[in-house]
Parts: C-alpha cells; sequence; structure tokens
C-alpha cells in the first residue's frame, strides 16, 4: 500500500477513535504511533520522539501544579473567597473571569478551565438558585483561552511554536511575548462577555429546557 495513502487512513481512524472515545485516548495517541511505524511511514524513533521533548514534559509540569491547586485545596480556596466577596452574579462573573485567566497565563489555560468547574458549579449550588452556570461557565471558557495568550506557556500550540523555533535554531520568544496581544485581548474578551455576552448567556440561561441537562441552570 502507497505509504501516503496508509498515513491518511491512520489519521481517518484515530480521529474517529478521538471523537467516538471507544478506547482510551492515551491508548489512540500510542497506537497511532505504533500503526505508523509497522506500516513503514515513519521510523520507530521518528514516531515516537515527540513523547521526549520538551513540550510534553514542560505541559506535564504545568498540569502537575494545576491538580496540585485542587488537590491541596487551595483551588476550593480560591472558590470561597470569590463567593464571599461578590454579592450579585455579574460581580462574580468579573472575579471569575479575571482570576481564571491571569491563572491560565501560568498554569496553561485548558488546565485552568478544568479547574475552575468544579469551582464555578460549587459557587452555583452554594448560591441556591440565585447564579447560573450558563452564565458563569462560557464566560470562564473565554477568559481562560484569552488569558492563554499572556505568557509563552499559557496555551499548549505557543509551546510547541517554542519548540520547533529552537529546533531550527531559531530565536526564542520571550515569556510575555504574546503579553503585547494576550493582555488587549484579555480585556476585550471581558469587556464583551460583561456586557454583551452576559445579556446572550443570560437569554440562554432563562429559555426553558427539558432533558437531562435542564438541572445545569
Amino acid at each position: 500500500m502507497n505509504p501516503a495513502v496508509a498515513a491518511l487512513i491512520i489519521l481517518l481512524l484515530i480521529v474517529i477513535l478521538y471523537v467516538s472515545e471507544i478506547i482510551p485516548l492515551a491508548v489512540t495517541s500510542v497506537g497511532g504511533c505504533v500503526a505508523m511505524s509497522i506500516f513503514g511511514i515513519a521510523s520507530f524513533g521518528d514516531a515516537f520522539s515527540g513523547f521526549s521533548s520538551n513540550v510534553v514534559f514542560l505541559i506535564g509540569g504545568m498540569m502537575v501544579v494545576g491538580m496540585a491547586l485542587f488537590e491541596t485545596g487551595a483551588a476550593g480556596a480560591i472558590g470561597n473567597r470569590i463567593a464571599s466577596v461578590a454579592s450579585s452574579e455579574k460581580r462574580v462573573l468579573l472575579l471569575i473571569m479575571v482570576v481564571a485567566g491571569i491563572l491560565s497565563g501560568f498554569l496553561n489555560n485548558s488546565s485552568t478551565t478544568a479547574m475552575f468547574i468544579p469551582i464555578v458549579m460549587g459557587i452555583v449550588l452554594s448560591s441556591k438558585g440565585k447564579f447560573s452556570s450558563k452564565r458563569l461557565l462560557l464566560p470562564l471558557a473565554f477568559a481562560a483561552n484569552a488569558g492563554g495568550m499572556l505568557t509563552l506557556v499559557g496555551s499548549t500550540p505557543t509551546i510547541i511554536v517554542q519548540g520547533i523555533l529552537t529546533q531550527s535554531d531559531y530565536a526564542p520568544l520571550g515569556f510575555f511575548e504574546f503579553a503585547l496581544i494576550g493582555i488587549p485581548v484579555f480585556l476585550l474578551v471581558i469587556i464583551y462577555m460583561m456586557v454583551v455576552g452576559y445579556k446572550m448567556t443570560g437569554t440562554l440561561a432563562d429559555a426553558p429546557q427539558s432533558g437531562p441537562g435542564a438541572w445545569a441552570g
């Protein structure tokens, strides 16, 4: 079989397995590398060379830091503090976006979002119907994503680009180099979600629902 065709077939199967999650994602990833090696598309060393990249260890380290904050109770303390100082839903929303965005710049945006979801849900449940999860979770995701642009380690793609630059003997990026664009974007996201986004998510939260997702509001 033509190596190009075999590579496309393997890639298609990997995408299907990623979407369906029939088997664990980690097994799918390693299995894809093994398949590429078995069918002669890439050598064994090339297929698994990414696992020795500095990017992998850096992302793993950030995930450890994020989990440490959660396991030690620091994440819960942040949530309790936000809930205690915020008297209105809009104030809670602002604090969540600011804190999550800043932490995303140093802990990776995906990890921060995952860490804040149980915090936000805890705030919503403790409010006894005063706050809506729909008004808080979506802005959280946007703020964390924008906050990842504040530093070099805030987003996985920027770390990958840094690895490619250093491997190609180009000058590496500075730690806060992305902040020149990231800070304005982060501020614009906060302003938009506080003004326009809050009204739009409020419309979704007030709409009647039925089915398993009805409890989330």
